[in-house]
């Protein structure tokens, strides 16, 4: 799921407003998700949070961080 991370497929930009606990979401996920070689960013997770719901995005990262 983190692979869509990396696409640079062409995008069209897109102002959202979002609950603060949603978005604290997404920040926690990015946190999460990066590595000492990629910092994750927002954008990357509300991009993978669209594509594939941020409940999966979520478990992945649980998953990461017990390993």
């Amino acid at each position: 799921m983190l692979a869509c991370m990396t696409k640079r497929e062409p995008t069209t930009p897109l102002g959202v407003r979002v609950p603060e606990p949603f978005l604290a979401r997404l920040d926690a996920l990015a946190e999460a998700l990066s590595t000492s070689w990629r910092k994750v960013t927002r954008s990357d997770v509300a991009r993978a949070a669209m594509e594939h719901g941020i409940e999966p995005l979520e478990a992945e990262a649980r998953e990461r961080r017990g390993r």
